[in-house]
């Protein structure tokens, strides 16, 4: 008997389920019908297109994008779940959305990903909250700032110069991604928290792998639906293991903020005052943003900035590599900086002297060859055109994959 009501409470629970998912389809049907025009993969129902997805490597998941983008065109259609997903892989239809103030939000899918690592941080806020932080950070990120971090960015830089001199043998070709990255993470850990994590020299090294978890993790968890539901998510071993990673590095940013706000109020230690402040000190020191506002845009400044600014610089030295007249000018500038202490370190007053390598520099960033931002979403809310189909975009998120990255290969 017992047997008979389990059954029938399951039968019930199913004939529920699918009456909900049919109505969900009805109302929506217009939607459907219309992405269903546009060029893209079969997909299958409810979970449309998540099966086509092998990878949660973000890397890898990236390229499957592009390679999509090949065999479909500029416009692709995916369906993740009941959720409308277009790639734009066009220059002129990525400056047309970018520029699109109706284009304002990031949405659901993409704030969802990184929501647990960055709370509610620049990442994952929007609207007002997300200008009052912008506020505070930009304030925080002067350059007037940035440079009393120049001995730090030098220091790093140095130990980065000697791990690829101790490669270098002229033979032998070696992936130096992995020893930018480490770079990177040591001076934007310092510079936003003065947190040591010295990845460089291994002295961290769960600091690298819980970064390539939470990213790697959270592309995965874009193309998965079902993993957006947290409680399925959570009970996951790949849950457990971002959750885990999240906290590890959560807590090292909580334990130095009690630290700031314990120092801000002895008037013996130099706290707040210290010369050379940085983003949580500025943050402490304002007052009016909480505990979790703060690790949420420490969390964010590590999330964005770890990569690009790693990828920006693995740019600059592949150039370089390949037009050896533009290395040797840059040369000869640092030698007239330098003079005979070529191996100093840099100073702060240096750096207004390096005119042609901030040229370099910006020449890369305005390039329409390499990007140091693989993809950017959108989401919309209103009607689009497509060739002459109008498209219900309640829940379309625009996937706006970087046109010049299909150039650029393993790069990304």
């Amino acid at each position: 008997m017992a047997l008979l009501e389990i059954n029938a409470a399951l039968f019930y629970t199913f004939v529920i389920g699918l009456l909900l998912v049919l109505t969900y389809c009805w109302r929506w049907r217009s939607y459907f019908e219309h992405g269903m025009k546009l060029p893209g993969p079969p997909a299958l129902p409810i979970i449309g297109n998540a099966l086509q997805f092998s990878t949660n490597d973000s890397c890898k998941l990236l390229q499957e994008l592009k390679d999509l983008t090949r065999s479909y065109g500029p416009i692709v259609r995916l369906w993740i779940g009941p959720v409308l997903v277009v790639l734009l892989g066009d220059p002129d239809n990525i400056a047309n959305v970018v520029k699109n103030d109706k284009f304002c939000s990031r949405g659901y899918l993409a704030n969802k990903s990184l929501k647990k690592f960055s709370l509610n941080g620049l990442l994952s806020s929007e609207g007002e909250e997300w200008r009052t932080h912008r506020k505070i950070v930009t304030s925080a990120l002067q350059i007037n700032i940035l440079e009393n971090f120049v001995e730090n960015f030098a220091k790093n830089s140095d130990i980065l110069a000697n791990k690829l001199k101790a490669l270098a043998d002229g033979i032998t070709v070696h992936d130096i991604a992995p020893y930018l990255i480490r770079c990177t993470m040591d001076i934007i850990y310092q510079t936003s928290a003065r947190i040591d994590i010295n990845v460089q020299n291994g002295k961290d090294e769960e600091a690298m792998n819980n970064l390539r978890t939470i990213f790697d993790t959270a592309a995965w968890r874009y193309m998965k639906p079902w993993l957006l539901i947290d409680w399925i998510f959570n009970a996951t071993e790949l849950g457990k293991k971002f959750n885990k990673a999240v906290q590890c590095e959560h807590d090292k940013m909580i334990n130095e903020i009690v630290k700031k706000k314990r120092m801000s109020k002895n008037k013996h230690t130099t706290g707040l005052n210290d010369k050379k402040p940085s983003l949580m000190d500025l943050l402490v020191e304002y007052g009016d943003i909480r505990k979790e506002e703060i690790i949420g845009e420490i969390a964010s400044l590590i999330a964005a900035g770890t990569e690009t600014t790693s990828y920006a610089c693995g740019y600059v030295l592949a150039l370089l590599g390949e037009n050896q007249h533009i290395q040797e000018i840059i040369m000869q500038e640092q030698q007239e900086i330098f003079g005979d202490d070529i191996l100093r370190p840099v100073r702060s007053d240096d750096l207004p002297r390096m005119v042609y390598l901030e040229q370099v520099g910006n020449c890369l960033l305005r390039s329409s060859i390499f990007s140091t931002i693989v993809a950017i979403f959108r989401h919309y809310i209103k009607l689009i055109s497509y060739r002459h189909t109008h498209i219900q975009t309640h829940n379309m998120y625009t996937y706006i994959h970087i046109h010049v990255c299909r150039s650029i290969g393993t790069y990304i």
